[in-house]
């Protein structure tokens, strides 16, 4: 059973249910003062209840289809997105005081994803989608799935592309890190890595194998 993603949502609908919003957003004042914690901490509160319900829902599908495929990408994938994501928005939405939710990091684990898939032709028509619907809200000003964020409470798309361009990002340096050692990168289960890596990974799976076989 992997953890993370139900215990990342459990935190997520317990602060924004039992704890003041405001003690937890990124409050950019409160960050430029020092709160540097209120980066990670942000991702756990929301505005409203239906945003909540979006964020929370999106969260738990696409995290338990991504660390079931690659329980290490996932990961790296949260962790980088959490913090790659409240910056970018401290650094390109100057606009914006206070910034809560989960869909920045939503975004990330759907790229995550739609890599992860990327030989299917579903996979494909989604990543179409998807960046038709970060151009929609780019230009639009608008989200496309919450109607109500609360009042003087405006989107931030900023926060999806960066999350998107977090996993674009992270798969550009695994490919160039391969091409400039000259090893072409291999697929290994559903996650692109290094051919070391892959022949390490199999070779462990071999090892794991003779052993059951032995001691059954």
């Amino acid at each position: 059973m992997k953890w993370t993603t139900p215990a990342v949502t459990l935190l997520a609908v317990a602060a924004t249910f039992f704890v003041r919003g405001d003690a937890l957003e990124l409050h950019r004042p409160a960050v430029f003062m020092g709160e540097a914690w209120r980066i990670l901490t942000c991702h756990l509160t929301h505005f409203s209840y239906e945003q909540l319900a979006w964020d929370a829902l999106a969260f738990l599908l696409l995290g338990l289809a991504c660390e079931r495929r690659h329980r290490a990408a996932f990961h790296a994938t949260l962790l980088a997105s959490a913090i790659a994501v409240p910056l970018a928005v401290l650094a390109f939405a100057p606009q914006v005081t206070a910034y809560r939710g989960l869909s920045g990091i939503d975004s990330a684990l759907f790229a995550l994803l739609l890599w992860q898939e990327r030989r299917s032709r579903l996979a494909i028509l989604c990543s179409i989608a998807f960046a038709a619907k970060i151009a929609f809200e780019l230009f639009a000003r608008a989200t496309v799935f919450v109607t109500h964020l609360g009042s003087d409470v405006v989107p931030v798309p900023i926060a999806h592309v960066a999350g998107a361009m977090t996993v674009v990002v992270g798969i550009a340096c695994i490919v160039t890190t391969a091409a400039l050692s000259g090893r072409a990168p291999q697929r290994c289960g559903s996650w692109t890595v290094g051919t070391s890596a892959c022949n390490h990974a199999r070779t462990f799976g071999v090892k794991q194998r003779l052993r059951r076989d032995v001691f059954s």
